[in-house]
């Protein structure tokens, strides 16, 4: 999961780099939202998991935190198609 992690990080700070050439930059800011999200799960898991003894807990720590971190990863790929067709939310244009 880490390198995917790192490969989606490499493809927000590309598509940030290059906003320019996007037809639309507003769901850019919460996708990067949504992928900070992933270390404060991280560092959530990590605390509660220094608190834990047994075995079965931490695994099934191990287990929701993955869930919680591939679904915020799915919702900040999801904020992505729109930087590519435009967005179609009518409250950003004036």
């Amino acid at each position: 999961m880490t390198w995917i992690i790192i490969a989606y990080l490499i493809a927000l700070v590309f598509l940030s780099c290059n906003s320019g050439r996007l037809k639309s930059t507003a769901n850019l800011k919460p996708a990067w939202g949504w992928f900070a999200c992933i270390f404060f799960i991280k560092a959530i898991a990590e605390a509660i998991s220094n608190g834990l003894d047994r075995s079965k807990e931490l695994a099934l720590l191990e287990s929701w935190s993955t869930v919680a971190i591939w679904l915020v990863l799915g919702i900040s790929v999801a904020q992505l198609p729109s930087l590519f067709v435009g967005s179609e939310d009518s409250s950003s244009e004036p």
